[in-house]
């Protein structure tokens, strides 16, 4: 019988409104996950596995507060199944979502699978559709956040995501702003070097409007790796584009006038 454990991995900070949804989400699961690893980045607040009544195994970390990059590298490295799943804490799952997509990697031989999602406001009130990515043509695009593929419907085979860990010395430097488990920077290497698919299945319910966890700051973290992830691939690969800077720029000044925001305003 072909392994199919899963872990999955939930950064969590100012977000215990949400406690009751994200575990009927992981109970509600017709393939149940080996582990939840939940990542408190709120010192000031104390959780504790029994808060989320979970029907499986439950570990509870405490992280550097306000960052999701970090709490993430640590949930990866505290897993141990096959399988990691990426859930935000302010998002939700599907009964079938972990179900449908191992069906669907271990008939393909896929290393990952990510789908569409239903976007909803805070009352649970239905907004869009995620749009139904390919193949997308422009790294840039899916660096400054063009290319909507959600975190939380991301399921990743482990030991891809130890591998595509950059081995570049800039990367040592600055693990926190450079990393696999940042959002943009996680889609532009899955897209670049692994086989994987994007279901044209909502999976899971993508909420905007949140400002009580960390991830619900969401295009935020792109701020971190839209200009040196770029850099420093595509100079390697010469697929540098001189056309893309006034892109680049303009995005660098709104997410920096947002993070400013969220940093001084709603701290």
């Amino acid at each position: 019988m072909s392994d199919t454990s899963i872990s999955i991995i939930i950064p969590f900070y100012r977000a215990s409104t949400y406690i009751a949804s994200l575990s009927e989400s992981i109970n509600s699961q017709t393939l149940k996950p080996s582990e939840v690893i939940i990542l408190n980045n709120d010192p000031h607040v104390k959780i504790h596995p029994s808060d989320f009544n979970l029907s499986v195994p439950t570990v509870v970390i405490n992280t550097p507060p306000r960052n999701v990059i970090l709490a993430r590298i640590i949930g990866l490295h505290s897993s141990t199944s096959k399988y990691i799943a990426f859930l935000d804490a302010d998002d939700q799952w599907y009964p079938e979502k972990l179900e449908t997509q191992i069906s669907v990697m271990l008939e393909s031989g896929l290393d990952w699978c990510g789908s569409v999602a239903n976007i909803c406001d805070l009352s649970g009130n239905f907004l869009a559709r995620s749009p139904l990515v390919i193949s997308p043509t422009s790294p840039i695009k899916i660096l400054l956040g063009k290319v909507t593929v959600p975190m939380s419907s991301l399921l990743i085979r482990r030991s891809l995501l130890i591998s595509l860990r950059c081995p570049d010395i800039f990367y040592s430097l600055f693990p926190s702003m450079l990393n696999i488990c940042d959002h943009g920077d996680l889609l532009y290497r899955l897209f670049r070097a692994s086989s994987g698919v994007i279901i044209n299945e909502p999976l899971c319910v993508y909420t905007v409007g949140s400002n009580v966890s960390i991830s619900s700051n969401k295009s935020i973290s792109v701020f971190r790796v839209c200009l040196l992830t770029y850099f420093l691939s595509n100079i390697r690969l010469r697929t540098f584009d001189i056309s893309d800077f006034p892109h680049i720029v303009i995005h660098l000044c709104r997410t920096m006038i947002s993070r400013l925001y969220h940093l001084i305003v709603r701290r």
